[in-house]
């Protein structure tokens, strides 16, 4: 399983709740449709409120996950968000609700444990 991990910012002025609905409703839909060959997309939002540990000064709202269930997968991915056409609807929806110079990407290769009793959802 390769796995990216995204972690972006909200656009200054636009409120948590603004930048998660925007993210929810609009440029997720949009990933999905663009990028099919993704296994599994999702979100998971910093809540400062909930943070377990405190004064980390972190300068992210958001660690997005961007599952490839094969090498094959995440090739396809690699070479379809280059093409221009595609490229370009990303770059100009992100604008409307993340910062784009607080975009960080790594690629990481998801190993599991085996089962502790816990069961993610």
């Amino acid at each position: 399983m390769i796995k990216y991990l995204i972690f972006i910012s909200a656009k200054k002025g636009i409120s948590r709740e603004e930048f998660r609905k925007y993210y929810e409703t609009r440029h997720a839909p949009l990933s999905q449709r663009l990028f099919p060959m993704c296994t599994d997309y999702r979100r998971n939002y910093f809540d400062p409120a909930k943070d377990v540990v405190r004064g980390q000064g972190f300068d992210f709202d958001v660690v997005t996950e961007m599952w490839f269930e094969t090498e094959g997968a995440f090739q396809e991915f690699q070479k379809k968000v280059q093409e221009p056409d595609v490229i370009a609807q990303v770059l100009a929806d992100e604008k409307n609700f993340m910062d784009p110079d607080s975009v960080r990407i790594v690629v990481v290769d998801e190993q599991r444990s085996p089962h502790t009793g816990y069961r993610p959802t």
